[in-house]
């Protein structure tokens, strides 16, 4: 369970996130990073339920079957919140960098090269709690998103 200023400050972390989305071109990219907050009590806090897709990565996900939902969403003009575990595998963090710098993403499947352009609307949002953020094998994330909130 939120506290009453943790939830508030993710209702207008996920408005300013869908606003600036709705703006741009190549989509937006954010992360929320909790102390001790899990992800879906800030799904369920800021009322997004039923207009997310919620993914999870970790040293055990599929990548390329995170790639293509990730796609999918995109070319939609979804929000996507990609919850990170303590590993990020090279296919996604390298989604995640073209997603944040030209909004798009690619992947290699058996068959095929994919590049997926976003849609207007689309916005990708991390989460990541604070420990594993600290172990990640990648320590530049918070450079390549566009919005930081900590709660």
């Amino acid at each position: 369970m939120l506290s009453t200023i943790n939830e508030e400050k993710i209702k207008k972390f996920f408005n300013v996130v869908m606003r600036l989305a709705e703006k741009s071109v190549t989509g937006q990219t954010a992360i929320i990073i909790a102390k001790k907050e899990d992800s879906s009590s800030v799904i369920n806090s800021a009322g997004l339920v039923d207009k997310i897709i919620y993914l999870k990565t970790d040293r055990n996900s599929d990548d390329i079957e995170v790639a293509e939902v990730l796609a999918k969403a995109i070319k939609n003009g979804k929000m996507v919140i990609l919850e990170i575990g303590e590993f990020l595998s090279p296919l996604i963090y390298n989604d995640i960098y073209l997603f944040s710098k030209a909004g798009r993403i690619e992947y290699n499947t058996s068959a095929e090269r994919v590049v997926a352009n976003s849609a207007k609307g689309a916005s990708l949002v991390l989460f990541i709690n604070e420990d594993n953020l600290n172990k990640l094998n990648y320590d530049n994330l918070l450079n390549i998103v566009g919005l930081v909130e900590r709660i």
